[in-house]
């Protein structure tokens, strides 16, 4: 995939952006609606930074939807996740989707979480 940038720390709330190098990942268990989406993106042995990354890079090409959820996982039937974010459009956006949890300074906006950290 792409090499961009700067990871923040897990359960962090952050404008996406290009921040620090994003391993390869494949896209899996894709779904969308005109206002939401979901997707986990299989990446082995990822770290939590890299996942991080993963979820900044699949987020920037986002388009129509109003919420989508990320998930990052090692292999495709893993059911335990390495990070998750959930990626808002804007300040209203999170407030019908994320239950107003996703609290941001800009927009789009995610919130990720690694069970990790």
């Amino acid at each position: 995939m792409f090499s961009l940038t700067g990871l923040t720390g897990c359960g962090t709330t952050q404008a996406p952006g290009a921040q620090g190098p994003v391993p390869e990942y494949t896209v899996a268990d894709q779904e969308e609606s005109e206002a939401t989406g979901s997707v986990a993106l299989v990446i082995p042995n990822a770290t939590e930074d890299e996942a991080i990354a993963a979820i900044r890079d699949f987020a920037e090409g986002i388009d129509g939807q109003l919420h989508y959820e990320i998930t990052v996982v090692r292999n495709q039937s893993d059911g335990d996740y390495v990070c998750r974010g959930k990626w808002v459009k804007d300040e209203k956006a999170a407030e019908i989707y994320g239950s107003g949890q996703v609290v941001s300074d800009s927009w789009p906006a995610i919130d990720t979480d690694c069970p990790g950290s």
